[in-house]
């Protein structure tokens, strides 16, 4: 009898998975979803593995859909994502991106620093020190909305000329997450030493979805999953693999 009794609730839960992702699929769950990225190290790699692309394969693992995560430029990815060549784009800043559909949850948040040779910035104070300055970013990202203007804007397509931008002083300051800061140093071997980094602001990350029905069901999903997720420490026990440290999701 007790072994009947527990045939009879596997059953039960099996149905109710199977019966859940077909809901799904016959809600317009696709079979692929597609997901872009810039890549960032332990984050979004090329080869599939990171912290980031760890909490999409949690939050959609029931939905019995194969994600197929690509990585390119920002510029890039924002364009598929508008483009609705894309499901998920990863990494967007709060209402950055037109014409995407943004969840209720952001997944984490990016300390937006400054670059600048040391010695040519006098004491830090945020963002007034940015007045008047030649300032320069990633060309895609839109800090513009997010920094007030008081400065002259540039954008460089990718992060390869920044240091022989400030070394003609063609530029002052060049802003970017401070993690990606410290790899651009190491990659083209520069002394840290001559260089400052200093944080401008904080700013949540939010991964955005197409604004199709497609995108508009993954959305739901991935705000109902990723709530249970916060709740019962899943993704935390991803950060820490990742060691990310504390999780900065908020809703």
């Amino acid at each position: 009898m007790l072994i009947s009794r527990f045939k009879l609730v596997f059953f039960t839960v099996m149905m109710a998975h199977l019966s859940f992702s077909s809901l799904l699929h016959s809600a317009g769950m696709p079979e692929i979803i597609k997901v872009q990225s810039e890549e960032w190290i332990n984050a979004t790699g090329s080869n599939g593995k990171g912290y980031y692309w760890d909490i999409l394969r949690e939050v959609y693992k029931t939905s019995n859909s194969t994600l197929e995560m690509n990585t390119s430029t920002y510029k890039r990815a924002a364009g598929l994502i508008q483009k609705k060549e894309i499901h998920i784009m990863v990494g967007a800043y709060k209402d950055e991106i037109p014409d995407v559909i943004y969840p209720s949850w952001s997944f984490d948040s990016e300390v937006v620093s400054a670059l600048y040779i040391k010695g040519t910035i006098g004491s830090w104070q945020g963002e007034d020190s940015l007045r008047d300055k030649h300032v320069s970013w990633i060309r895609g990202y839109q800090l513009q909305n997010y920094i007030p203007k008081t400065y002259f804007a540039h954008e460089p397509y990718n992060r390869e000329k920044v240091f022989e931008l400030l070394a003609s002083k063609e530029i002052d300051i060049f802003l970017d997450a401070e993690m990606d800061i410290k790899l651009e140093m190491d990659k083209q071997n520069v002394d840290p030493a001559s260089y400052e980094i200093s944080t401008v602001k904080e700013l949540k990350l939010y991964f955005v979805f197409s604004n199709n029905d497609a995108g508009e069901l993954l959305k739901e999903v991935f705000d109902k999953r990723f709530a249970e997720l916060i709740e019962n420490g899943g993704i935390q026990q991803l950060a820490d693999k990742w060691d990310w440290g504390s999780v900065k999701a908020s809703k």
